[in-house]
């Protein structure tokens, strides 16, 4: 996918998985939050795992991937991707 500016990218939460993100090419940036910090979602998707959050403008922190590098994300770990 194409990364894209932050105010454009949605919170994420996964409530049962670990969510790995591997960049394969390019650099991407990806925001980290505790999801108590985001408030209530204003979606779940099940079949996903998949909830997601409003805007926020809390504090966050920023993980800079590129190509080869991966993280993983646990439940209750926030996380914006798609970032430039």
């Amino acid at each position: 996918y194409t990364t894209q500016a932050a105010e454009l990218c949605t919170w994420e939460n996964h409530r049962q998985t670990v969510d790995l993100q591997y960049l394969i090419e390019g650099e991407e940036a990806i925001d980290v939050t505790e999801v108590a910090d985001l408030g209530e979602p204003v979606s779940f998707k099940a079949d996903s795992d998949t909830e997601k959050f409003g805007p926020s403008h809390r504090e966050s922190t920023r993980v800079i991937l590129r190509a080869g590098d991966f993280v993983t994300f646990v439940p209750e770990e926030a996380h914006r991707p798609k970032g430039q």
